[in-house]
Parts: C-alpha cells; structure tokens; sequence
C-alpha cells in the first residue's frame, strides 16, 4: 500500500512539474503576445516607415552615420526592415507589431543558444532553461517600453545585449591554451558579433572591449593560462567597432543640436548612483530570486557540472562582469551628467540577466560536487510555480506592467482612432484633431502630435500619412 502510494505520490508531483512547464512555456509567450499587440509606435518610426526601397534604407543609414547618431546597425535594421516591407498606412500598426513580436522572439532564440553553448544539456532541458532565463528577462524591466514596446529600443538596446552577450560566452571557451587556433568560423562570428552589438548601441562595444580589457589584466595579475593571442584579437577588434561608432561624426552633430555637455563630478556621481540603484534593484525582483534558484537546483540535481567552465573562468564572470559594469557606467553617467534614459538602465540590467545571474549559479557550481538528491522531490515543483507567478507579478517591483494597466484601453483607442482618420484624409487636407489624448502610460514619450503644427512630431507623421499638416486643437 505504501509503495502504491509512493507511486501515486511521484506520478502526481511528475504531473504536477509538466503542467508548471507547460504553464511557464505559456506565459512566456503570452507576455511576447502582449507586449507586441499593445506596442504603438513612436514618432521615429513614422519616419522610419517612409522608407520606399532598400536603396534609400542604405542613404538614409549613411546620412545618419553623419548626421545624427553612430548607431548603424540598428538603423540598418530599421530602415531595411521598412524598406523591405514597403508602406502601408493601412497595415501600419500590424506590420509594426509582427516586427515587435520577431524580435521578441529572436530574444527567446539567443537565450537557447546560450544555453546550448555553454552547456550539455539536451534540447528539451535547454529549452526549459532558455524559457525560465527568458521569463526572467522580458520580466524585469525598470522601462518596458524603451525595449519590450518599441521597435528602435527593441533592436538598439535589447539585440545589443543579446549580441554582447553572446560574443563573452562564445569567446571563453576560445580562452584556454589548449584552443591552439581560432577557428575561420567561429573569429568570423564573433567579429560579426562585436561589429553588430557596437553598431546597434554603443553601450554594447564598450561593455564588451571594457570586459577584454579587465580579462587581459587579470590573465596577467593571476596567470590563468589564457591564450594572449586570442584575447588581444577580440580586444582589437571590439575596440576598432566601439571606435566607429562612439567618434562617428553624427554623435557630435546630435550633441550640438540637443545641447548636451559633459557634467560636472556632482552630476556625474548622481547619475551613476542612478544608473547602479536601478540596475541593483533588478537583483531583488522574485523572477530573478526564482530563476536564478532553478539554475542553481538543475546545476547542481546533474550529479555533474552542466556548465563547462573551471574556476578561473567562472571568477572571471563573477568578477570581471561586475568591474566592466561599472566602468561603463561611469562613462555614461560622466556624459549624460543627469538621470540617464529609461533605455540606458535596461542596457545594464539586460547585461546583468544574460550575463552575471547565470555566471553567478556557474561559480556556485564549483563549490560543491553534492547534487540535491537528499531534497525532497516536490521543492523544485513549487519552486516553479512560484517562479511561473513571478514572471507576472515581478515586474511590479520596478513599476512595470501592471501599473500602466489602466491607461492602456484607452491609449490603444485613441492611437487606432487617429489612425483610422489620418490615413481616410485627403493628400491636400490639414487634419484638425478635436480629441486630446489620454494620459500616457509611463513608457511612452514623444509619442503623439501636439498643439503646435510646426513641431517635428507633427510633421513627421503627417509626412507617413501624407497630408499636408496635422494640429490637435487644444481645448483646455
């Protein structure tokens, strides 16, 4: 009876870990779903979207590059995806929102081949890791619109994260002296890895040479054994990137233009102590708690170390990380000399997710050979139940999705509405819009035309729809 029991008891917490799987699965892409149907574009994407052909993409970049910002590969990105697509008003808001949902799930992509790279695990465990990592990160956000909502966030600073990130995992292996060569293949990928996280965020260059920078010292301080070669070409080559982008003439265009000045050392320090409280606070949230336990339990339930790094690498991780981190930040805080963009923190805290949490479980890895056995098999069941709810109630420690719930509804209809008017008006028509907006939800701005029929909002969509001007008739 006993033994029947113990059966039923184990089938049951079986079935128990399948249906948190399956449920964790689906609220992962129920969030990518979410966060693409409610996405509304802002005012550089009615630009953006004025793109006719792959030619002018390639002008439009250029001009850019020289004109307004070293972001290339993000540009390109943009400005060949519409010149790709062509457009339409009339799928506007469904061809943005299939381009949000790509990229989403490009992320969930990445995350798997992290995961594959820096582990053994077969496809079916990869893909439970790739799911929890990847909860954990479309969940954690201090500014989900900046990166979740709009598509030049999305692929500025969601993709160079990812790209960064990839190029450290994929570049440790490559580190030891017994890799005598680095494969054609694998120095092309990295490059183009480096190339491409450079172009679409500066952030992304300088995290990364900053980390071959603190790597190179540290083979020197404590003899790991690296192989200098390899290091000294990744070094070299994230710098060229960083170089092209952060002293590309556009920067100091747009600098002119906004006014920006390098800040004082009080305002460098606040903004910096700005960037660390928010990046830090991440560290709190139950998705990274829970999702950072999961790891540490499939760690450690292998009865092996499913991460294949020894100790020097793992201290790398744990500690370089966190030093590449903070030069960066400093950097950024001496420049911006304010509070920095909703955009800049998610570029620290992506970094932190993709990066330091799981580096994090990696070392702890080594600590110990004893694996969990003497656990009782249900704690990882409830531990994924309670990391499946994380994933919807963890953004509300950092303000996120469910406060803006309520502006929402409204917000949707007021953009569909305006949609539906300026794309019926005539070319020669100067649209009077009668009904003020709702107020935006936080992760909004610059999003919607004002008062003034001269500003560049109004302007810039009244060239997508194609009329001759729009003003919103103020009635307060």
């Amino acid at each position: 009876m006993r033994r029947f029991a113990s059966r039923v008891d184990k089938s049951f917490i079986h079935w128990i870990a399948i249906t948190c799987a399956w449920a964790t699965l689906f609220l992962v892409f129920a969030l990518i779903i979410v966060y693409a149907s409610v996405a509304v574009p802002f005012a550089d994407d009615y630009g953006r979207a004025t793109t006719a052909s792959l030619g002018e993409a390639y002008n439009r970049v250029i001009a850019d590059y020289f004109n307004w910002t070293g972001r290339w590969a993000s540009m390109a990105i943009q400005y060949g995806a519409w010149g790709l697509v062509g457009a339409d008003t009339q799928y506007f808001f469904s061809i943005y929102r299939i381009a949000i949902m790509i990229i989403l799930v490009s992320s969930l992509l990445g995350w798997f081949f992290l995961v594959r790279l820096v582990t053994f695990l077969n496809v079916w465990k990869a893909a439970a890791l790739t799911i929890g990592m990847g909860g954990t990160y479309l969940s954690v956000f201090h500014s989900p619109g900046q990166t979740l909502f709009w598509l030049p966030g999305a692929s500025e600073g969601g993709l160079s994260s990812l790209l960064a990130a990839m190029v450290l995992w994929g570049s440790v292996p490559v580190f030891s002296k017994s890799c005598a060569r680095l494969s054609a293949l694998r120095a092309f990928l990295l490059t183009v890895g480096i190339f491409f996280s450079s172009g679409c965020h500066e952030l992304g260059g300088m995290f990364v040479t900053t980390f071959f920078s603190v790597a190179l010292i540290s083979n020197f301080l404590f003899c790991n054994g690296w192989n200098l070669k390899i290091l000294i070409y990744l070094l070299i080559v994230s710098t060229v990137a960083t170089g092209l982008v952060v002293f590309a003439p556009g920067n100091s265009v747009r600098a002119a233009a906004e006014g920006m000045q390098t800040g004082a050392l009080f305002d460098a320090i606040n903004a910096a102590s700005q960037i660390c409280l928010r990046t830090l606070r991440t560290i709190i949230s139950p998705s990274i708690v829970f999702g950072t336990l999961i790891l540490l339990i499939l760690a450690k339930s292998q009865g092996y170390s499913i991460f294949q790094f020894n100790k020097s690498e793992s201290l790398l991780f744990v500690i370089v990380v966190p030093l590449a981190l903070a030069a960066v930040a400093a950097v950024v805080a001496w420049k911006t000399a304010t509070t920095p963009a909703a955009r800049t923190v998610n570029f620290f805290v992506a970094i932190l997710v993709y990066i330091w949490i799981p580096a994090l479980v990696i070392w702890v890895s080594h600590l110990s050979n004893s694996n969990f056995s003497a656990i009782p098999a249900n704690v990882p069941v409830w531990v994924w139940c309670v990391f499946a709810l994380s994933i919807l109630i963890g953004p509300t420690v950092d303000r996120a999705f469910f406060s803006y719930k309520t502006h929402l509804p409204n917000w949707i209809q007021y953009q569909n509405s305006k949609h539906l008017i300026l794309s019926n008006a005539g070319s020669s028509e100067i649209v009077l819009l009668s009904e003020p907006p709702p107020a935006p939800p936080m992760f909004f701005t610059e999003t919607d035309i004002t008062a003034d029929p001269e500003s560049w909002i109004n302007k810039i969509q009244g060239k997508y729809y194609d009329v001759s001007g729009i003003v919103l008739e103020n009635k307060y």
